[in-house]
């Protein structure tokens, strides 16, 4: 399996940050294939939450190759009252990871995601993430600025494979998406 980061503008100039866990050899395609895309949707200036990350999971999704695992996308749009703007999950899935649940998603992976904070996908076992799940929830009052170097460390302590997710927008949003795969570590803020 292969990770990728990428920051995309909408055909608006909206930056939209990207990561995501794909099979190998596939990285260029799944690029292409969102660039264009997600380059050619003129993003909503919402300022309603629910809305927001409903356009952006709409965006990545529909132009998401099926060679992809897991994917995740951040967005900072002004105005918007409540954290949101983050999305994260298996793209071909119909349910949501952002409920503080734990998805297991195929290929011994698994996702967390936690509502206006940070969400995560990663290589491991039912153990590493409810562990991972409890650490995080201690993090839950702290800024997403704060919560993001935390979570980082927590899951490079269990898995060289993961993508983690902020979400982007409203007070105390911090835009930022990243991944590593064993000795590769990407970033995009």
């Amino acid at each position: 399996m292969e990770i990728f980061v990428d920051k995309i503008l909408t055909q608006n100039d909206k930056k939209i940050l990207l990561c995501g866990i794909c099979e190998d050899g596939c990285v260029p395609k799944v690029l292409d294939r969102l660039k264009v895309g997600i380059g050619s949707l003129a993003f909503s200036d919402t300022k309603d939450e629910y809305f927001l990350d409903y356009c952006l999971m709409q965006g990545v999704i529909f132009n998401c190759e099926p060679s992809v695992y897991a994917v995740g996308a951040s967005i900072c749009v002004e105005k918007v009252a409540f954290r949101s703007g983050g999305i994260i999950g298996n793209p071909f899935d119909d349910k949501e990871t952002n409920d503080d649940e734990i998805e297991e998603l195929a290929n011994s992976m698994y996702c967390i995601g936690f509502p206006g904070r940070v969400g995560f996908a990663f290589k491991g076992n039912l153990s590493d993430a409810k562990f991972l799940k409890e650490k995080i929830e201690s993090f839950l009052d702290m800024a997403n600025k704060e919560i993001v170097p935390k979570a980082i460390s927590l899951l490079e302590s269990v898995t060289d494979l993961y993508i983690l997710v902020s979400d982007g927008s409203g007070e105390g949003g911090y835009p930022f998406v990243c991944g590593r795969n064993k000795n590769e570590y990407l970033e995009k803020l």
